[in-house]
């Protein structure tokens, strides 16, 4: 555990280290942070003091990238929205992401905005390879077909006390232990990362006996690095292909 701990804390250090904020003549704060879209650039948020509360905002950014990227977002709105919802994130005027936070949840919030953009990034790029469902869509299904009980969308507090999402949870039952499941639609290094992260600050809170799996959208081969990764973190990788060899870990 001392290990996980010094991987937490560089991580955040790294995070710290990596953020640049910039105070904008409009009253916005520019905050450019190390995460890193489908682009493999920085995500950038915006915050603004109101009233004793905070704004945080994209400005109308991720939307606008799916849009120039293939995605529909006038007929996705209502999924695009649900996914939003459950990281406490709203649309504005169809365009723009938003989270309020007071002074005292202030990180927890930019936090849960911020894995709202790389999760969205993530989950609705578009394929010509893939069918159009989207990968989590994919996980529900699965899931049913095979009379596996969960529940969807939790958000956890961790040991750092920043908020993190998890997709679905299968509850302890017997000898099975709580399952975490994350999706992760096109599996790289940015998003292994925070992935881990978010996994390893839960786990410190959840206890040992917790297991996580990450479902792989394996459509184009996953690198090594991100394979490798998880087992590193008592965490088992799932490439989709080779879902059912893991029915029996998945039993409740």
């Amino acid at each position: 555990m001392k290990g996980k701990q010094a991987w937490t804390d560089n991580y955040i250090k790294w995070f710290k280290e990596n953020t640049v904020e910039k105070a904008l003549p409009n009253g916005w704060t520019e905050i450019a942070t190390p995460l890193m879209d489908r682009h493999n650039d920085g995500l950038v948020i915006y915050a603004k003091e109101d009233r004793g509360q905070i704004i945080l905002s994209d400005d109308g950014y991720l939307l606008s990238d799916m849009e120039m990227n293939g995605v529909s977002v006038s007929k996705r709105m209502k999924t695009i929205e649900h996914f939003m919802r459950s990281y406490g994130v709203h649309i504005v005027n169809k365009k723009e992401l938003q989270i309020i936070a007071a002074p005292n949840t202030y990180p927890v919030k930019q936090h849960l905005l911020l894995q709202a953009m790389m999760g969205a990034s993530d989950m609705f790029i578009p394929s010509k390879a893939r069918n159009p469902n989207i990968f989590v869509d994919d996980i529900v299904k699965f899931l049913d077909e095979n009379d596996i009980a969960y529940t969807q969308d939790i958000q956890f507090q961790g040991y750092s006390g920043l908020i993190h999402k998890v997709d679905f949870i299968i509850p302890k039952r017997k000898t099975y232990p709580e399952r975490l499941i994350y999706a992760i639609n096109t599996p790289n290094k940015a998003n292994t990362k925070m992935t881990l992260f978010n996994w390893n600050d839960i786990q410190k809170v959840r206890g040992e006996d917790s297991q996580m799996f990450a479902f792989l959208n394996d459509t184009k081969k996953v690198p090594e690095e991100v394979l490798s990764a998880f087992p590193a973190y008592s965490a088992i990788p799932v490439l989709w292909a080779e879902r059912q060899n893991y029915l029996e870990k998945m039993a409740v």
